[in-house]
C-alpha cells in the first residue's frame, strides 16, 4: 500500500499546502509522497493554495487570481503562532530532498483563458528541478490537452470529479479517483495495463476498510491520499 499526503503533512499547528507541510513530510518514513494544488496569480506566478478564494484560510480577502503575488505575500497562511505566508511552486520543490525519491503529484487549477499561460509557467518552474519525481494532474481535459501538446516527459494524469469521467477516452498515465466515484474493474484493468491509480481522500478507518474489502489484493498497488497520514499508516 501507498500512502501520499494531501497539501502536504498536516497537523494542528501546520496547515495544508504550507511549506511546513511540505518539510513534515519529508521526516515520516511510511508516506510515499504529497499532492499540491497549483494555481496562477494576476502577474502569472505559480502558487501552491487549495482554493481561489484566500478568505477562509488566511488573514485577507480576495482572489488568487485577481491578486498579485506581492499582495498575496502580505496575508498569513500559517497560525497565529506560526505566521507564513503563501509559498509559490518553486518555494516548495527547493525544500523536497531529492534523496527521498517522493512523488509530488501536483494539481494543476483550471484558469480558463489563461491555461495556456498556467501551463507555459508550469514548465519554466519544473525545468529547474529535473531530477524530483513530479506527476501532472488535473481535472480540466483542456489543460492536459495543452500539456500532451508539449510532449513533455512528465506522467499526466486525469482528476475524476464526476461519473462521466470514465467515459474520456484519451492516453494517460495515472488516474487520481474520489473515494465516492470507486470502480473495481477500472481500477483492476488500469493497474493490468500499467496506469498508477490514486484515490482521495481516504481518511479514516472505516474508508480504508470498506476500499480494502471492495479492491482486495488492488489495494496494495494503488496510493491512498489522506488528510490523515498517522490513522491511514
Amino acid at each position: 500500500m501507498h500512502i501520499m499526503a494531501r497539501r502536504g503533512v498536516t497537523t494542528k499547528n501546520v496547515p495544508s499546502n504550507t511549506l511546513d507541510a511540505v518539510i513534515l513530510s519529508q521526516a515520516l518514513s511510511y508516506i510515499d509522497g504529497i499532492t499540491l494544488d497549483v494555481r496562477l496569480t494576476k502577474d502569472n506566478h505559480l502558487v501552491v493554495f487549495e482554493r481561489d478564494s484566500i478568505e477562509s484560510l488566511s488573514n485577507g480577502k480576495g482572489n488568487i487570481s485577481e491578486m498579485t503575488l506581492d499582495e498575496l505575500k502580505h496575508y498569513n497562511t500559517g497560525t497565529k503562532i506560526h505566521k507564513q505566508s503563501i509559498m509559490t511552486l518553486e518555494e516548495a520543490l527547493s525544500e523536497i530532498d531529492l534523496e527521498m525519491e517522493h512523488k509530488i503529484l501536483l494539481h494543476l487549477c483550471d484558469h480558463a483563458s489563461k491555461n495556456e499561460i498556467l501551463v507555459d509557467e508550469l514548465l519554466k518552474v519544473l525545468a529547474k528541478f529535473p531530477s524530483l519525481n513530479i506527476l501532472i494532474a488535473s481535472c480540466e481535459l483542456a489543460i492536459l490537452l495543452l500539456l500532451k501538446e508539449k510532449n513533455i516527459s512528465y506522467p499526466l494524469g486525469r482528476i475524476f470529479k464526476f461519473r462521466e469521467d470514465y467515459n474520456y477516452k484519451i492516453d494517460l498515465s495515472f488516474y487520481v479517483i474520489p473515494l465516492y466515484l470507486v470502480d473495481k474493474d477500472f481500477i483492476t484493468i488500469s493497474l493490468q495495463n500499467n496506469k498508477e491509480i490514486f484515490i482521495y481522500p481516504v481518511n479514516t478507518q472505516e474508508e480504508f476498510d470498506s476500499l480494502k474489502e471492495l479492491l482486495g489484493s488492488d489495494i496494495e498497488k494503488v496510493y491512498l491520499i489522506t488528510d490523515r497520514v498517522k490513522i491511514i499508516s
